[in-house]
């Protein structure tokens, strides 16, 4: 059986300090930051990739 997540995760731009700021309800301590938003992506999913092992759902990434 296959189990299916979904995280919703928010980018915004912050001008004063100039750069894409992503974080989610969804995912406990994500927060990753980079100056645009092709940069924010890959940081994004290694961001998630490390979070969800830490809390022992690594199964789940595909």
């Amino acid at each position: 059986m296959t189990s299916i997540m979904s995280i919703i995760v928010h980018a915004r731009r912050d001008e004063e300090a100039s750069v894409w700021v992503a974080t989610s309800n969804d995912i406990e301590g994500l927060a990753v930051e980079a100056d645009t938003m092709e940069e924010l992506a890959p940081k994004v999913e290694a961001a998630l990739t490390d979070l969800l092992e830490l809390n022992g759902t690594s199964s789940l990434i595909h």
